[in-house]
């Protein structure tokens, strides 16, 4: 099993993607708080070592100095939300043609997390939940509606933001080494440039962060199709994989290319090898079937070839 740190901690294995991302927030909050403890922040706060402090705390420790963070004022459309708009979409700007990036909220010492393209706040909420506080960028104002409803009704609004903008400008979005964790979830396969933005989520990623990244499995999408009788889709499927430029992300290219963008791999997890494959009708009138099918899941996620065959794939990167 993966482990997170020197510490041991581990977020890979059995542990099923809500479990791993809880493991990665709770580390990076034990780091923040032992470079606090280490390096006597709160004893001598108007003149913290930098080059020493970890950049959870050296941030907190900025905003007691000089007070929050001065953000962009809300476009007319998302006040309502409480939202933030980062630009037309494709440009990344404001108005006046300077560029605008996605920064760090002026809030509580928390680890900073970004989620492209986290719609609702599926993942937003429960990383706040756990500690951390998040950005969700996307395209779509509805979904940021409701990722802003979400984090009210679960008493984490002002530890979740979220930015109307397009993933495939993160480059012009995010800043270099200014996240702690970054999701990337199912939102590679729709983007015309894969490699483009693996590389500038990369590039956000602090030292001794995390990059999340989750895709659908290529070789599970061919198995679903034979096994609900589509043979002919199957082999098309399969045929269409054969020609690089319409070849889905598995565990060998997502490796490549997060270590071409300079980080190194942590874990890898299978999701849903099993429940991909069972068509909704066996399920239905069989008590106790749903927590059979997750435990299979849970068991699967890290066994070959379960792994290897399942409905999406889990990789974790680090940035030592």
């Amino acid at each position: 099993m993966a482990s997170l740190s020197g510490s041991g901690e581990a977020v890979g294995g059995a542990q099923p993607l809500d479990d791993v991302l809880a493991g990665v927030v709770a580390t990076l909050i034990r780091r923040g708080a032992d470079g606090v403890e280490q390096h006597g922040v709160e004893a001598d706060p108007d003149r913290p070592d930098e080059s020493a402090l970890g950049h959870t705390a050296l941030r907190q420790t900025r905003r007691e100095q000089n007070g929050p963070e001065q953000t962009a004022p809300q476009q007319t459309g998302l006040e309502q939300t409480g939202l933030e708009q980062a630009g037309p979409k494709h440009g990344g700007r404001e108005h006046g043609g300077r560029e605008q990036s996605v920064r760090r909220p002026g809030m509580a010492a928390r680890p900073y997390a970004v989620d492209c393209g986290g719609g609702s706040g599926r993942r937003a909420v429960p990383l706040a939940l756990h500690g951390a506080e998040v950005t969700v960028i996307d395209a779509s104002i509805d979904a940021l509606a409701i990722l802003h409803r979400r984090a009210l009704e679960a008493g984490v609004a002002d530890y979740v933001h979220g930015t109307q903008a397009d993933v495939e400008d993160l480059s012009e979005l995010l800043e270099a080494s200014s996240v702690d964790l970054v999701l990337l979830h199912n939102v590679l396969g729709d983007t015309r440039d894969p490699a483009g933005v693996v590389t500038a989520a990369a590039h956000a990623v602090a030292a001794g962060g995390y990059l999340s990244v989750v895709v659908t499995n290529p070789a599970a999408v061919v198995i679903a199709r034979a096994l609900s009788g589509d043979l002919h889709g199957a082999l098309s499927e399969l045929t269409a994989q054969d020609d690089p430029r319409h070849r889905g992300l598995d565990f060998t290219l997502l490796t490549d290319l997060v270590q071409a963008a300079g980080l190194d791999v942590v874990s890898t997890l299978g999701l849903d090898a099993i429940s991909s494959m069972i068509p909704g009708a066996v399920l239905e009138g069989q008590p106790g079937v749903a927590q059979s099918l997750a435990e299979l899941d849970r068991r699967t996620s890290s066994q070959s070839p379960f792994r290897e065959i399942a409905g999406q794939l889990h990789l974790l990167a680090r940035r030592h």
